[in-house]
């Protein structure tokens, strides 16, 4: 129920009589003493607003500080992810590394092989590969010898000096 506007004379003292004045001050008792039930619910209503309105405040700034928890979580787990990625990455690279690493190193470990069995002087058999892929120069005053047939790799030079030869047996 609303509280209805007084509608009542509002004294003034200049102008009226005692009893003027008291029969306003009457009027205002008796309409204020009938609208006490409808002010003191607009008054619970209104307080009643203002505990909801501030519970409603409550709540949203929980909800609110409880969101930028949940986005400094989720940061901190993109960051997280992110690193973990970049670990893997560097892990999937060094294995990659290593492998390729360990690959030339067995072709290494087979070309000295041979090259020391070529070389030794109480081996009865001289061996060589059958391409030639870097550069080579047999210089002046010295003979070469191979065993093909000989692949000369594409942008590679075989020279042989002035005063010196190459055979391919």
């Amino acid at each position: 129920m609303a509280v209805s506007e007084y509608t009542g004379v509002v004294p003034d003292p200049a102008t009226q009589t005692q009893s003027q004045l008291d029969a306003a001050a009457t009027a205002w008792a008796t309409w204020l003493t009938e609208q006490a039930p409808n002010i003191n619910a607009a008054v619970s209503a209104a307080d009643a607003s203002d505990s909801s309105a501030e519970a409603a405040k409550t709540a949203a700034e929980a909800a609110r500080d409880q969101t930028q928890t949940y986005r400094d979580q989720t940061q901190t787990y993109r960051d997280g992810a992110n690193l973990y990625a970049t670990a893997a990455s560097q892990a999937q690279t060094g294995a990659q590394t290593a492998q390729a690493n360990a690959q030339q190193s067995a072709a290494d470990a087979a070309g000295y092989a041979s090259l020391a069995q070529a070389t030794n002087p109480a081996t009865p058999i001289r061996v060589n590969p059958n391409a030639i892929n870097d550069d080579f120069t047999i210089a002046s005053g010295y003979n070469g010898a191979s065993v093909g047939p000989i692949e000369i790799t594409l942008n590679t030079t075989m020279t042989v000096a002035h005063n010196s030869a190459w055979s391919v047996l």
